[in-house]
């Protein structure tokens, strides 16, 4: 069976945009929306949930004598959650915040597990398990920097993006050339 034409396949998209039209986002939105952030309640809600997540790290590795670099992700996700729901995040900001709020975590939890055990921080890994490490918190930074923004609806995101973007009806940059 042939593959159609690249010419058919996106007359076939427009065709299916011009049945759904766009639903109006109210103007208004997105202005409150950056008016409404609350930064204090942001960085709150971000230093409970590290705090809770360096015990949970440090409970973890104890409890099995091994250090799970895989919390760092949930701890990110859990970090970004608070830190976008409670702060009513809509600026990069408190993205960067609950990112360095999953590191500091994270890296917390590892020191408590060192002075559990009364050991240098640095004879609990090796070379491979030390990169490891940094890899899951890496990872655990841009899981919390993606999931502060989760609680956005769809709508949300559309009316934020026009106040950003689209104030005079054309896209950034598009005026100067």
């Amino acid at each position: 069976m042939m593959r159609p034409s690249k010419r058919h396949r996106l007359e076939k998209k427009e065709r299916q945009l011009k049945r759904r039209p766009r639903k109006r986002v109210d103007p208004l939105l997105g202005r409150r929306l950056i008016e409404e952030q609350k930064p204090r309640y942001a960085l709150l809600a971000g230093a409970v949930v590290a705090m809770a997540g360096a015990m949970i790290w440090t409970i973890v590795a104890l409890a099995t004598s091994f250090s799970f670099q895989w919390l760092a992700i949930g701890i990110g996700a859990a970090c970004g959650f608070a830190v976008g729901h409670f702060g009513r995040a809509v600026d990069r900001r408190f993205a960067r915040m609950s990112a360095y709020f999953c590191i500091l975590a994270c890296v917390c939890g590892e020191l408590l597990v060192a002075y559990a055990l009364q050991l240098e921080i640095w004879l609990l890994y090796s070379g491979n398990s030390l990169t490891l490490l940094v890899v899951f918190l890496l990872a655990g930074a841009v899981t919390a920097y993606l999931c502060t923004f989760a609680w956005l609806s769809r709508a949300q995101k559309q009316a934020l993006w026009d106040e950003r973007y689209k104030r005079g009806g054309e896209p950034p940059g598009a005026s100067e050339s």
